[in-house]
């Protein structure tokens, strides 16, 4: 019996091997957007606290009253840079689940059409077959 072979094989293989390379990029991707807003919540509750603990101090001098308000400042500028690296991960991240979503249309054009080569494949074999056992079916009654 013969066997079923896909011209296209290896492309499909490069095509299912991006398809790998774009799932890990956007796993990458992914990870530094966590990361990022776990460092964005961190820096939100320190200054909270910071703000918490400013009101609550009542005999505080006036240098330490300004070097609090300058360090509050500070920490919301960080988060200021923070969020706008976060909203450039965010992009980067929509991007790569772009390019993901592509790769994989382009690997699935490619086994539906190895799929449907496989059916066309297995019909011919079975109308091989069947002419086969007729021919010897028509030997067997003309003798």
């Amino acid at each position: 019996m013969k066997k079923f072979a896909f011209r296209l094989e290896p492309l499909l293989k490069i095509r299912s091997e991006k398809t790998a390379e774009a799932k890990d990029m956007l796993g990458q991707a992914m990870q530094v957007r966590i990361a990022k807003e776990r460092t964005i919540a961190e820096k939100k509750q320190y200054s909270l606290e910071l703000q918490k603990k400013g009101v609550h101090e009542t005999k505080i001098s006036v240098q330490e009253l300004a070097a609090n308000f300058h360090h509050l400042r500070a920490v919301a500028e960080e988060i200021k840079q923070l969020e706008k690296e976060h909203a450039q991960v965010l992009e980067i991240e929509s991007l790569r689940r772009g390019i993901l979503s592509e790769a994989m249309k382009q690997e699935k054009v490619l086994d539906k059409l190895k799929e449907k080569k496989k059916e066309q494949f297995l019909k011919d074999v079975a109308h091989e077959e069947n002419a086969l056992l007729e021919d010897i079916a028509q030997r067997r009654v003309s003798r």
